[in-house]
């Protein structure tokens, strides 16, 4: 997060005040440009300190005070939009949307989203909308310099912000994260956090989780592919088509990753 100097909250009607640090001299990438293995592996490293950073913490003030995982208004959206992009690419998406909608009733995904009590993992506080657009990174350098924008924070699953920034890369850097990525967490956790917490992991449940949080976030890939099939004004529409065909490609392979797990791991929930 950028480094906070002063706050103070409204007072009788007049505007709080916060003095932070400058981003002027951090960037941003663009949705269609894949965000490079070593940018993930700086993310998630600050996603991991965060993780050891609440559970060091003993008495956790944070709990209860941000929304729960599941939201009831999600399932409209979440359907509304992956019907979208069925109907955008049929050949591409029919089958696999039809797959992924089975879960989204009020019921399924109710229960499916509480994954952490099924698992038996702590529920942590998460930035929860962990997309490109949201990370500003150092210049000349693939450090991250800030997160932002964290209104959608909620207290849930711990894979969640894993699964949403792996949404910003192409489908072979997430692949390789995805197969590295477990041990190297835990291990962390291991020379980190007390015993007690540590042991609560484990890579199965890891695994189960992200995969979880995976479905959830192949929003992320709908709504993106819906808002930017339009050629921007100004911009090379060659250029624009060879991304946007490459970013199709990248949301295929998520939605049969994501099928692949519901089937291996979940299948009572796409019956």
């Amino acid at each position: 997060m950028p480094k906070i100097y002063f706050e103070q909250e409204d007072r009788e009607g007049q505007p709080g005040i916060l003095i932070m640090e400058d981003l002027n001299t951090a960037y941003t990438v663009d949705t269609f440009t894949p965000v490079k293995l070593e940018q993930i592996k700086n993310v998630i490293e600050h996603i991991t300190r965060f993780h050891v950073f609440q559970l060091n913490h003993r008495l956790k003030p944070w709990q209860g005070k941000f929304p729960v995982f599941y939201d009831e208004s999600d399932v409209k959206s979440i359907k509304n939009m992956l019907c979208v992009l069925k109907e955008y690419q049929p050949d591409v998406f029919g089958p696999l949307v039809d797959t992924i909608l089975k879960l989204y009733n009020d019921l399924k995904f109710k229960e499916y989203a509480k994954c952490c009590d099924v698992l038996g993992l702590p529920k942590l506080v998460t930035h929860g909308d962990l997309w490109i657009g949201n990370i500003l990174w150092e210049n000349n350098s693939e450090n991250v310099k800030a997160f932002i924008d964290f209104a959608e924070s909620f207290e849930g699953n711990p894979m969640y912000d894993i699964a949403k920034v792996l949404t910003c890369t192409d489908a072979t850097i997430r692949r390789k994260v995805e197969n590295e990525f477990f041990e190297i967490y835990i291990e962390h956790l291991k020379n980190n956090v007390d015993p007690e917490n540590a042991k609560l992991f484990s890579i199965e449940k890891l695994r189960k989780a992200y995969g979880v949080a995976q479905v959830y976030t192949l929003l992320s890939l709908a709504i993106s592919l819906a808002t930017n099939r339009v050629v921007p004004n100004g911009s090379n529409k060659e250029e624009h088509e060879r991304k946007l065909a490459q970013h199709i490609e990248k949301t295929k392979l998520a939605f049969e990753d994501a099928v692949k797990f519901l089937k291996h791991e979940m299948p009572e929930w796409i019956k």
